[in-house]
């Protein structure tokens, strides 16, 4: 009886946890929102009366003179990518990269930043502390190429593996070039069509890029070897790239929870 009430208790702290966590996305995705309409309206709405902000160049702004500077200028685009969120009791810290083109009086200004904003957040009430902007480091860049194409496979939407890929990237166990990119993606998807690579964690040293994924997909094609069995399952992912100076990937290690997915399909007890 103990233990079914501490389990009972855990499930329901982890409801509440990521419902917190849901209800903190959606605010943030709205104060962003708000940002990218009307950058001063959204300083002066959401920012504390101590809100300080940092610029790349090390520059030190106080509320007023960040919304003064923000309103020299127009946003013509800005895209907030790699995000990063953790939350300690009411504090939370976003990390990202912010990619963002201003039109100040005619002239077209282009940033790429590596960012941090810290936010005080009760219920739906949400103060920004603070904002500091700083030069994207090459582990920056590589972590937001990674991330961007994750999410465009999971939309189907990788068309030119280029952008991501040298011409010489090699899928270890698969082989080299363009094509073997190619096969790696079509082994995979003939078995499982609707398959999701959800990056949990992504973890830079030097020019390496650790990615632990959770991978999700329905049997309903051959794979390797195994006729398709309509299930559905959900696995470990494991992943080691290497990124060239250009920040293109070069090489490719992938490991996956095979045992685990054996045993969801039904091939093995």
């Amino acid at each position: 009886m103990k233990k079914l009430i501490i389990s009972i208790l855990c499930f329901l702290a982890a409801i509440q946890f990521s419902f917190a966590q849901s209800n903190i996305e959606k605010l943030l995705d709205k104060a962003i929102e708000e940002y990218s309409q009307n950058p001063a309206a959204a300083i002066q709405k959401y920012g504390s009366d101590d809100f300080t902000f940092i610029n790349a160049e090390g520059n030190m702004l106080n509320k007023a003179q960040t919304v003064r500077v923000a309103s020299a200028g127009k946003l013509e685009d800005i895209k907030f990518t790699d995000r990063n969120i953790k939350t300690y009791g009411n504090i939370t810290i976003v990390k990202g990269i912010n990619t963002a083109r201003w039109n100040i009086g005619g002239t077209i200004i282009n940033y790429k930043d590596a960012f941090t904003y810290i936010y005080q957040i009760n219920g739906n009430d949400i103060k920004w502390l603070s904002a500091q902007h700083s030069l994207v480091t090459p582990k920056d860049r590589n972590k937001a190429v990674y991330r961007e194409m994750n999410q465009a496979f999971n939309r189907r939407q990788v068309s030119d593996y280029g952008k991501y890929y040298a011409d010489s990237h090699e899928v270890k166990g698969i082989g080299k070039g363009p094509k073997a990119i190619d096969e790696f993606y079509r082994i995979n998807l003939k078995g499982f069509p609707d398959l999701q690579i959800n990056v949990i964690e992504l973890i830079a040293e030097g020019d390496l890029i650790f990615a632990r994924c959770e991978n999700t997909g329905t049997h309903k094609g051959d794979f390797n070897g195994i006729p398709p069995t309509g299930k559905t399952g959900k696995i470990a992912h494991w992943t080691v790239n290497r990124f060239n100076a250009e920040g293109k990937i070069v090489e490719s290690w992938n490991l996956n929870d095979n045992l685990s997915m054996m045993q969801q399909l039904g091939v093995i007890k």
